[in-house]
């Protein structure tokens, strides 16, 4: 929100990817972070963005033909994307650490002399891309090289981002397809940001965040349905090539690499047991109740409704009880529970 000046994307970006579901507390407070993080970042930044886009024209209806194509190569580029950052990611598991960093920074020097666009997020080489006033071959060298950097610098675990990167590169792919293609110049900013959201979307899997993205950006609805057709079929195309959302894979490398030591004594589980007529916990306040050692009841459904309990809230015959159990010896927990809620004990 702050980086794009683009809220409701960051709102959406929450819900979509980050949570896969839509849930008023986390819409409200996605909403509240991403509004006041826009704020402050006017307040004490400008409203200048990060990303200045050129005038981007609107497409004319026979210019729409191209969308399709466009969907398809963007589809491509961010499963290439995935694929290149994963790859490169397992190769450098297999070497040290200190050698995974001279690996990235001997790439970065070159890359620094004597093509300085291709370094950082981005920004400098988006302007470059919508502009293409250099030759095609320069461009295709630069998508290659963006690639490859992002892919070997943030492999090397050194501290860096994926977003603007992925943003970026593209970016320069629609720009190449734009000038293979035969379209107006006038058109290639407008493609160089449709293959944006199209990247992103193959490459995160969130293609509503796509869509508001570029709309926000841009600061025109005009471009809706252009965009809404390469995202779709860039997320088509990247389920067929069967990519994974990079969050998510990079996620699960992680929980996989990470081996945490559990001890049982703090092993937790959830037990849900039905409270019978005449037995021992009915018509009781909960604080009255002798629970097991290392319990808690967490809720309590009643009437097809489920709330959080008090000390004092009566326990009544057909009442659900959900008990936290937080200890190594769960059976011998389980069966006291029964003692108390079962009328046969």
């Amino acid at each position: 929100s702050a980086a794009f000046s683009a809220p409701l994307s960051g709102m959406m970006f929450a819900l979509e990817e980050v949570y896969r579901s839509f849930n008023p507390t986390v819409l409200l407070t996605a909403t509240t972070a991403a509004l006041t993080a826009d704020l402050m970042s006017k307040i004490f930044l400008g409203f200048n963005p990060v990303l200045h886009f050129v005038a981007v024209e609107q497409l004319h209806l026979n210019s729409y033909v191209w969308l399709i194509p466009l969907g398809l190569v963007s589809g491509i580029t961010g499963a290439a994307m995935n694929a290149l950052l994963l790859g490169l990611q397992t190769a450098y598991s297999h070497i040290a650490l200190h050698w995974r960093l001279f690996i990235a920074i001997a790439l970065a020097l070159p890359v620094g002399i004597f093509l300085p666009l291709a370094l950082g997020g981005g920004v400098l080489l988006i302007d470059f891309a919508e502009h293409a006033a250099s030759p095609l071959g320069m461009l295709v060298v630069l998508l290659l090289i963006k690639m490859l950097f992002t892919a070997t610098s943030f492999g090397s675990g050194a501290p860096g981002g994926i977003f603007l990167p992925i943003l970026t590169v593209g970016a320069v792919a629609g720009s190449i397809f734009a000038r293979i293609a035969p379209i107006s110049p006038q058109l290639i900013a407008t493609f160089a940001v449709l293959a944006m959201a199209g990247t992103l979307t193959a490459s995160v899997k969130a293609p509503i965040t796509s869509m508001m993205l570029v709309i926000e950006m841009t600061g025109s609805l005009v471009h809706m349905l252009p965009v809404a057709t390469v995202t779709l079929i860039s997320l088509a195309v990247s389920d067929a090539l069967r990519t994974q959302p990079i969050y998510h894979a990079l996620l699960n490398r992680f929980m996989k690499s990470s081996k945490p030591t559990v001890d049982k004594a703090s092993q937790s589980a959830l037990i849900s047991l039905p409270v019978e007529l005449d037995s021992a916990a009915m018509g009781k306040a909960i604080g009255k109740i002798n629970w097991p050692e290392h319990t808690a009841v967490i809720s309590v459904r009643r009437g097809g409704k489920e709330f959080v309990p008090r000390a004092t809230t009566v326990i009544q015959p057909g009442d659900g009880i959900v008990v936290m159990y937080t200890g190594e010896h769960q059976r011998q927990a389980r069966e006291e529970l029964n003692l108390l809620c079962s009328s046969a004990y």
